[in-house]
């Protein structure tokens, strides 16, 4: 996308900005796994987009040891991308929107759990008992909307440089020659 201070790049990081908070929030509530960078991917204008959804709610690769435990990935790389720091205003920018879309997706949180309730009995390997009870956490909707936020706000900075987000990096990196 060229140097940093190019119309091109800037262009390119303000995509990637917004689709990596639409993307954090929704792997977050979906609860989206597998998230290792042979499965993500970035457009050639700058998006990030997700390819595989074979790991998600409730049904983990490995046997649901829950090896990632951020609810979304996080990395320095992103993080340099959106200016280098917490503190940077693409990043500002980034945490801005996961509220925002974490906050109107909560807006719907009944309606998706009683979708997500009618699938629990379907088989699928995703869906278990406790399935509705962690989306139901997840949504917070015990809390008021500033606890709600100040709630994602504490997932942001649990996901940045999650530790077992890279160690999941390095045993795809082994096992699949997956680079990180």
């Amino acid at each position: 996308f060229g140097p940093t201070h190019s119309v091109a790049f800037q262009r390119a990081r303000a995509k990637f900005v917004r689709s990596l908070a639409a993307y954090s929030v929704i792997c977050f509530i979906l609860q989206i796994k597998d998230r290792h960078n042979g499965n993500l991917l970035v457009t050639s204008e700058g998006h990030i987009l997700h390819i595989d959804f074979g790991y998600l709610f409730d049904y983990s690769p490995g046997g649901d040891i829950r090896f990632e435990s951020a609810g979304f990935k996080l990395t320095k790389e992103m993080i340099d991308i959106m200016g280098g720091s917490m503190t940077s205003e693409p990043f500002k920018l980034f945490a801005d929107l996961c509220v925002q879309g974490y906050l109107a997706l909560r807006e719907h949180a009944e309606l998706i759990l009683n979708l997500v309730e009618l699938m629990i009995e379907s088989g699928l390997p995703c869906f278990k008992p406790m399935s509705i009870a962690n989306l139901r956490w997840r949504f917070q909707l015990d809390r008021s909307a500033r606890g709600a936020a100040q709630f994602m706000q504490e997932q942001i900075v649990f996901a940045y440089n999650n530790l077992t987000t890279r160690i999941y990096d390095i045993v795809q990196a082994v096992q699949q020659g997956i680079k990180y």
